[in-house]
């Protein structure tokens, strides 16, 4: 039979595929290795067989949906969540890749070494089922060639005597265009070497623009060009170049002044190409200087000059953009227009510039840069999107802001941004934050997908749109966006970090640690990457592990509001409340308006050990007619009365209820507030049946179980899932269901004895053997890891 691919994704018998170490049995969809055995789905074992039939060529997307899906309408998001999913079934990942290449912008490479092979059926011995059965080799083993290096422009010797290719006649109307663009600027320029190399068949170049090296005079300047030259290369679809994080601490001189760095540099950025350059500047005049090398082999591709007075300045990143590409073998790309006037112009480079160490000084200094350049020219809309971004980065890094505040400053930013600029990717992606943060996710993927089209190397849209498939809780959606971020951005310790938070959503934990551990290889003292091992600590029952990391980020970064709170609750976790109630202070002192805190903040009175010795309760779950129109914290102080003994109002709750959907309250949770163990509208089927509304607790439980189902679905894991499918079971009644649950998520890592003794939801069970066994057990757990805190 022969290897056309149309075929190949067709079970064949007496054939079988071996991929790396792994059989294929296309009949059974499974493949199997070293006594493992993976179920595949039919559409994955199809993709599978699909890349085995032309290991070490690139199939593209296209090409994958035709023969796959070639009977259903999709769309290629559906070949990135199958191949994400192939990769974890495989033992693979994106960012160093064995069995599955992404060839950006085209598809996808099978690395592995195959070979097909001859099934004989096994004899049964004894009757019995064959557990494994015997292969010959049909053919030898074929093992993908290592993808071509670029080489250089022009005819071969095959093609000495043809005709210009298009790209060189291209390159050539580029240069055309570009010196008529510097002579309408008044830029000078000088040409120092022909351009010597391009990207190869089929690949796409990676490229890092280096700091600017400070000339004279222009130090922050400097630093604000590049920045700005990036993004004006970030508009292409066939130029990978990396995000400014992963660069901005190198000092191109020091780590890229011979030819030797440049290759180790260019190695570990995981580049073909470094652009490095300088910025001086006089009264009159500004000069931007710029060399580009290859790494492989090391080499001055090209360098060129650039002169400018002040009014040309908004003009040079376009420019110089348009030049390198050309210097790379690339096609020209439309030329956008001004970016604005001069003054408005340096005053958004010099903020872009500012907010960098993203502390609560560098934000502040950033805003006043921008704000003086809406002063000077209303009209340009970057610096609206550099002030939007601030206050957004702010409130997310957790340095004295909150978010309410923040998307309030924020919204008026980027809607006028974006009636200036309509395809602005940074503040299409800035706009999709904020429905992002409004659970209106379908309307973020929609930005986003602007913002990758019109700059398809902008890593903070494949990280934002991995965190909207995080939110609504499609783990392996999320970890697919983050590894496309993290090719563009691989020494930024943040996406490393957020991978690792997709990876603790849909499982092996473990990979998740490896994730935080690389980001703090990255960046030593990262607070979020030791919060992220802290995380990990909590995933998988390990409080000591949690409570060590929590502490440890928080001495690096104490302004984070969130990170006390979730402190507070491993301290309840480890039956400590006068530890807890401490965390929620700080918590608080950081976020002095936050209602829900001061709710949440609560547990730590109810977890007080004898609970005749609690005192009053707090101000805070006293019920009036304020306090019911306050919002969602409303159900959560319902639910510590219930959970106290407390009598309830069903009056004020029915009120708050209707305000609630009158504001439009979407009850569903994101998948990372279902992790961690926070689920309002199961406290509110609880207090629903605490007051004898029997129908509507069972249209609130029916949701629920809606939610958890389709989480789930999606590949969810945790052991919170667990906990809450248990509250809801006894609910419901049914009760081994519920302790079956309950089992589940105490093996996962669920540590939360004080709330299973103090859940009115769970009260039918606590009679139950088996949960007063588990109960001990945690209990036991609990104890010895308080005792190795110290506490």
């Amino acid at each position: 039979m022969d290897h056309q691919a149309d075929d190949l994704t067709q079970a064949q018998p007496g054939w079988r595929w071996q991929v790396g170490p792994w059989l294929v049995d296309d009949q059974a969809d499974e493949i199997r290795a070293e006594g493992r055995i993976v179920k595949l789905e039919p559409q994955h074992m199809r993709l599978l067989l699909m890349l085995a039939a032309r290991a070490g060529q690139v199939v593209t997307t296209q090409e994958l949906l035709d023969a796959v899906w070639r009977d259903l309408v999709v769309t290629p998001n559906s070949v990135y969540q199958a191949v994400a999913q192939l990769r974890r079934q495989l033992g693979d990942t994106a960012s160093e890749p064995s069995f599955i290449q992404t060839v950006h912008r085209k598809g996808y490479r099978l690395l592995a070494p195959v070979q097909r092979l001859r099934w004989a059926p096994p004899t049964p011995d004894g009757g019995g089922p064959a557990v494994s059965p015997a292969f010959s080799p049909a053919t030898p083993p074929v093992t993908p060639p290592e993808p071509s290096p670029p080489g250089p422009p022009g005819p071969t010797s095959d093609q000495a005597a043809t005709a210009p290719t298009r790209p060189e006649r291209r390159r050539a109307l580029l240069g055309a265009g570009a010196a008529l663009a510097l002579a309408a600027a008044s830029l000078g320029w000088w040409l120092s070497r022909r351009p010597s190399v391009a990207p190869g068949p089929g690949t796409t170049a990676r490229l890092a623009v280096l700091p600017f090296a400070d000339g004279g005079g222009a130090a922050a300047l400097a630093q604000g060009l590049a920045l700005d030259l990036i993004r004006a290369l970030g508009r292409r679809d066939d130029l990978d170049v990396l995000a400014p994080d992963s660069i901005l601490g190198l000092n191109a001189r020091t780590e890229a002044g011979t030819d030797p760095q440049r290759a180790a540099l260019a190695t570990r950025l995981q580049v073909q190409y470094l652009l490095l350059g300088e910025v001086g500047r006089s009264a009159s005049q500004l000069r931007l200087s710029l060399r580009l090398y290859q790494a492989d082999p090391a080499a001055l591709v090209w360098q060129r000059q650039f002169e400018s007075q002040p009014a040309g300045l908004s003009q040079l990143p376009a420019t110089a953009a348009a030049e390198t590409a050309a210097a790379l073998g690339l096609p020209a790309l439309p030329t956008p227009g001004l970016a604005g006037p001069s003054d408005a112009y340096e005053l958004y480079v010099l903020g872009q510039n500012a907010w960098r160490p993203k502390t609560q000084e560098a934000w502040e200094q950033a805003r006043r840069y921008f704000q003086r350049g809406i002063d000077l020219d209303p009209n340009f809309a970057r610096n609206y999107v550099g002030l939007a971004w601030t206050w957004l980065g702010q409130a997310t890094e957790g340095t004295g802001l909150g978010l309410p505040q923040a998307i309030a400053r924020a919204t008026p930013l980027f809607e006028r941004a974006l009636a200036l600029e309509p395809e602005a990717a940074d503040a299409l992606t800035g706009q999709a934050v904020l429905y992002q943060f409004a659970g209106e996710f379908d309307t973020a993927r929609r930005l986003l997908s602007r913002a990758i089209q019109a700059q398809p190397s902008y890593s903070q849209a494949h990280f934002t749109l991995g965190v909207v498939e995080f939110d609504e809780g499609w783990p392996d959606r999320a970890v697919s966006q983050f590894e496309r971020a993290s090719e563009l951005n691989p020494l930024y310790a943040a996406t490393t970090q957020r991978l690792g938070l997709a990876r603790l959503l849909g499982g092996p934990a473990d990979a998740a640690a490896r994730d935080f551990r690389r980001a703090l290889t990255l960046e030593p003292r990262y607070p979020s990457g030791v919060w992220g091992l802290g995380m990990h600590g909590y995933a998988v029952g390990d409080l000591v592990q949690a409570v060590d990391n929590y502490r440890q980020a928080l001495a690096l970064e104490p302004r984070r509001p969130y990170l006390w709170h979730e402190l507070a609750w491993l301290y309840l976790d480890l039956q400590r409340p006068d530890e807890a109630a401490t965390a929620f202070g700080r918590a608080l002192e950081l976020l002095p308006d936050t209602g829900w805190l001061k709710v949440y903040a609560a547990y730590a009175w109810l977890t007080t050990v004898d609970a005749g010795h609690r005192g009053d309760p707090p101000a805070v779950l006293a019920q009036t007619v304020q306090q019911a129109d306050a919002g969602f914290e409303f159900v959560e102080a319902c639910l510590l009365r219930a959970m106290a003994g407390l009598p309830l109002d069903a009056a004020l709750l029915q009120r708050n209820l209707d305000l609630l959907a009158a504001r439009g309250f979407v009850w569903a949770p994101g998948a990372w507030f279902v992790f961690q163990g926070w689920y309002p509208r199961l406290g509110l089927a609880t207090v629903q049946q605490q007051l004898g509304q029997h129908e509507a607790a069972a249209g609130s439980l029916a949701a629920v179980q809606q939610r958890l189902d389709a989480l789930e679905r999606q590949g969810n894991r945790g052991h919170m899932l667990h906990f809450h499918r248990a509250r809801l079971l006894t609910l419901r009644g049914q009760t081994d269901a519920a302790l079956a649950a309950l089992e589940r998520a105490v093996a996962a890592g669920s540590r939360r004895s004080w709330w299973m003794r103090l859940d009115p939801a769970l009260a039918p069970l606590r009679a139950q053997t088996r949960f007063v066994q588990l109960l001990a057990d945690v209990d036991a757990r609990v104890a010895g890891q308080r005792q190795q805190l110290g506490l």
